[in-house]
């Protein structure tokens, strides 16, 4: 149903709290698909992301924005969402922006 892509960058003390907010969302975890696209981080951001994230994968593009269009371009729905690794998005959130299709 959604695609959500989270860009990280040396994220180790934000990253669980991120996934674990969107595994934690109101509708079931396997009507959404999780993709981390990291920066090359220097911590243990993948390692934490492997473990919440369908996919983590090493950006290609350059910056953020770069980031974000690796992740679309991973996506395997039609409805993307994306997300800081620094947010805590609220337990609605996904179905709030499902809602509006």
């Amino acid at each position: 149903m959604i695609s959500i892509v989270v860009p990280t960058y040396n994220e180790e003390k934000n990253i669980e709290r991120c996934l674990r907010a969107i595994v934690n969302q109101t509708i079931p975890r396997d009507q959404m698909e999780i993709i981390v696209v990291d920066g090359n981080s220097k911590d243990r951001t993948r390692e934490i992301a492997s473990q919440y994230a369908d996919i983590v994968m090493i950006q290609t593009s350059e910056g953020v924005g770069g980031a974000r269009n690796d992740g679309f371009r991973a996506a395997k729905y039609d409805i993307v969402a994306t997300t800081d690794a620094d947010c805590e998005p609220s337990e609605k959130w996904v179905e709030s922006i499902l809602n509006r299709f």
